[in-house]
C-alpha cells in the first residue's frame, strides 16, 4: 500500500538521509528510528545495467512523464546491485541499452557523504556522478546517475548485512530539466 503524505508534501531528502533511511536499512535489513511514525517513501528496486534497456525506457516505466507534467523535481530513485565485469576483478560493469554510465569525476574519488547529527563529522558513504554516453542515441549525454553507497566503516556496527552490493541512485532527465529552465 502506498504512503499517504500531506497536501504540499515534496519528497527531498539530502544524500544523508537518503542513505539513513532508505539505503542503511535496506542493506542491513533493519528498520530506523521513527519507522512506524512518518509514512515512507517507496523506493522500487530495478536493474539499472540492462542490456536491452535505455534510459528513458526507465525514465517512462517508473513514472517520470508525470514529474514532467507536475513539473516536480525530475529524479527518480533506485536500489540496484553492482555487477562486476568479471567474476574475479574488482572494476564494475556500467553497460545500459546501447551506451554506458560514464564517470564524471575521472581519476578523482568519490565526494564524501558525512554525518551532520554528531559533533564529529564522520563519513557515512560516497556519491559519485555518471552520465549516459551513447554516441547513436539523442539521449546521449542526457541523463544523469547519482550513485550513493556506505562506507564500510559505517557497516561495522550493524549485525548481519543483507548485501553490501546494494546502491541507491538517483537517475535524472537533463533534456526536460533544461528545457524547462531556458527562457
Amino acid at each position: 500500500m502506498a504512503a499517504m503524505f500531506p497536501v504540499g508534501f515534496r519528497f527531498r531528502p539530502t544524500d544523508e538521509e537518503l542513505m539513513r533511511s532508505y539505503l542503511y536499512p535496506k542493506v542491513t535489513g533493519t528498520q530506523t528510528q521513527g519507522d512506524d511514525l512518518v509514512p515512507k517513501h517507496d523506493i522500487p528496486g530495478h536493474d539499472l545495467y540492462a542490456p536491452n534497456t535505455e534510459p528513458s525506457k526507465i525514465w517512462n516505466q517508473f513514472g517520470g512523464k508525470n514529474l514532467e507534467e507536475k513539473q516536480e523535481e525530475l529524479e527518480l530513485l533506485f536500489f540496484t546491485r553492482l555487477k562486476k565485469v568479471s567474476s574475479t576483478g574488482s572494476r564494475i560493469k556500467r553497460t545500459i541499452g546501447g551506451g554506458c554510465w560514464k564517470g564524471d569525476a575521472s581519476g578523482k574519488s568519490a565526494k564524501n557523504v558525512l554525518e551532520t547529527k554528531s559533533k564529529t563529522m564522520k563519513r557515512i558513504g560516497f556519491k559519485k556522478t555518471f552520465h549516459y554516453k551513447n554516441d547513436q542515441s539523442k539521449d546521449s549525454n542526457s541523463w544523469i546517475l547519482h550513485e550513493l553507497s556506505l562506507d564500510e566503516s559505517f557497516l561495522r556496527h550493524a549485525k548481519r548485512l543483507k548485501t553490501s552490493k546494494l546502491i541507491l541512485r538517483v537517475l535524472e532527465n537533463l533534456k526536460i530539466y533544461n528545457s524547462k529552465t531556458t527562457i
